[in-house]
Order: structure tokens, then C-alpha cells, then sequence
């Protein structure tokens, strides 16, 4: 949200939380049914979307699009997410970013 927030600058923008339940998203690693993500989370902004010679690498340490960022709050939510056994990705064009964070459902018990 604060990303999003920075990115629409002074001008202001639209920040869009969309939540909502995708049975059949699964992840998979290897042979067999692979592991529910069901649970999805996206923040959407209309701002002027990742530069793209840092699309590619936007989860990772020291990477950031900002002058003054760290570059730590998205590897950092990465690796989060991912301690949580879910996923997240982005995608990014001028005038709509999308980052969406998959979860699974807590205490399934469900294998991969």
C-alpha cells in the first residue's frame, strides 16, 4: 500500500485492495497435486508502473525503483509470504501495477 501510495506522487491516484477466493490456483513443485493457494490479495494502482530495468528483480535485497528506497520492504514482504508457504507476484505496465500476494488456507494440513 505505501508503494502504491508513493508511486501515485503529489498527483494523487487510485489504490484498489482487491480480495477474493481462487480454489483451483495451486503451486506446484514437483510431482502431484501440488499446494492450494486459494486465499488472493492484490494492490492495483493506476501510477507509472516498475521501470522496467528493475522488473525482473523487484523481490530482491537493495532493489528499488525510488531514489531514496532501501530496497528492502519488497524482499522483505517476499520473504514473508513465502515463510507462509504462498506466493507473490507482480505485474506492471504504465497506468496499472498489480502485486498479488497467495496464500493458503491456515491448518489444512495439506502437502505438496
Amino acid at each position: 500500500m505505501r508503494n502504491a501510495a508513493e508511486a501515485a506522487g503529489e498527483g494523487g491516484g487510485t489504490i484498489t485492495l482487491r480480495t477474493f477466493y481462487e480454489p483451483s490456483l495451486r503451486r506446484r513443485e514437483g510431482p502431484g497435486p501440488g499446494r492450494s493457494l486459494p486465499l488472493q490479495i492484490e494492490v492495483i494502482d493506476d501510477g507509472p508502473g516498475l521501470p522496467p530495468e528493475i522488473a525482473d528483480a523487484i523481490f530482491d535485497p537493495f532493489v528499488s525503483g525510488r531514489e531514496t528506497g532501501t530496497g528492502l520492504g519488497l524482499a522483505l514482504a517476499a520473504r514473508i509470504v513465502s515463510d507462509h508457504d504462498g506466493w507473490i507476484a507482480v505485474s506492471s505496465e504504465p497506468g496499472r501495477t498489480v502485486f498479488r500476494v497467495s496464500l493458503p488456507l491456515a491448518g489444512t494440513g495439506e502437502e505438496s
